[in-house]
């Protein structure tokens, strides 16, 4: 039996369709995949063009109202007492909750959604490539089965002998993260630095000269909070990207100074002799709501000069600057 209009009495919220960054209630972030099959079946229930009514409390609420529009799904009444209807635009099966779950929850955990533009991105170089930061090599591992020969720099002990056991002794180099890195010149078509230099506390520059001088081109992936599409959404990502320097054991209010802005990013990159020839932008998902920015950056060719150097750009981004301006959202 389908029907016309389900009203939600509560169910959602109860299951932990919740979030609060003022009191710091992150429930629905613990609960992607959860929600997700809940809202499936309740939207399998509705015939098409029929309606969902629900009650949407939290910050930001565009957050929340997406875990409904990621289906063909439409928003079509927002009240200032949190009641939303929802406009069913086609009938929705199952198919459509699988489809959701990939795009949401499963390329997320398994790194595809960062993996499809790299792999498009290393498809245009040769096949030698320095994998810098690269953990225990699971990503390299991919690279590797695409026909990159993948080397691999890391400075834990513990990663890198993980990465030895994967790709070998002779692809993975143990590295104190001060020396020169111990390759020849141009030895790689390709340095990548995925989500490494926002935790590099006092050598960024160091680390990008190093990786233009060692490499044909650099293919640098960050964490862009700035690109999201909502003042609640840019909220929420920076708060997210804060917890995720806990882990590593780094405190946000240092690293967070390393979050850069796109402007910043590439004065440093052309301070090392690096110019952006592609960017592309990968927006974020409900299992992790953080927009990053792919750089695909080219050594400057020697006769250019020091003009080249932008000026009068902000290079870093201190954590204060952070507070006030979350301070200014709310």
């Amino acid at each position: 039996m389908t029907y016309d209009l389900i009203i939600d009495a509560g169910e959602l919220a109860a299951r932990g369709l919740v979030m609060d960054l003022s009191t710091f209630r992150w429930d629905c972030l613990g609960k992607v995949e959860e929600l997700l099959r809940l809202l499936g079946a309740i939207l399998q229930l509705l015939r098409p063009h029929g309606r969902l009514r629900l009650r949407v409390e939290g910050d930001p609420r565009e957050f929340l109202v997406a875990f409904v529009t990621a289906f063909p799904v439409n928003l079509i009444t927002e009240r200032s007492d949190g009641w939303m209807d929802f406009a069913i635009l086609e009938a929705i099966t199952s198919m459509h909750l699988e489809q959701v779950l990939h795009r949401e929850v499963y390329e997320e955990r398994s790194h595809e959604r960062y993996a499809r533009p790299l792999f498009v991105a290393l498809g245009r170089g040769g096949p030698r490539v320095l994998d810098v930061g690269g953990g225990n090599g699971h990503m390299a591992e991919w690279w590797s089965q695409h026909g990159c020969e993948v080397h691999l720099l890391e400075v834990d002990a513990a990663l890198a002998q993980s990465a030895k056991e994967r790709l070998g002794q002779d692809r993975v180099a143990f590295h104190d993260g001060v020396s020169p890195w111990p390759y020849e010149d141009s030895s790689f078509d390709t340095c990548l630095l995925l989500f490494v230099l926002h935790h590099i506390a006092d050598s960024v520059e160091t680390t990008l000269s190093e990786a233009a001088r060692v490499a044909k081109r650099v293919l640098v992936l960050e964490d862009q909070p700035r690109s999201a599409k909502s003042k609640g959404l840019l909220n929420l990502a920076v708060q997210v990207t804060a917890q995720h320097f806990r882990p590593f054991g780094q405190d946000p209010q240092v690293y967070m100074r390393n979050i850069r802005p796109d402007a910043a990013w590439r004065q440093l990159f052309a301070g090392a002799g690096l110019q952006c020839v592609q960017q592309v932008e990968i927006t974020g998902t409900l299992q992790h709501p953080v927009p990053h920015t792919l750089y695909e950056l080219h050594p400057v060719p020697k006769d250019i000069g020091a003009d080249f150097i932008p000026l009068e750009v902000c290079t870093r981004c201190d954590w204060v600057v952070w507070l006030k301006w979350l301070q200014e959202l709310r």
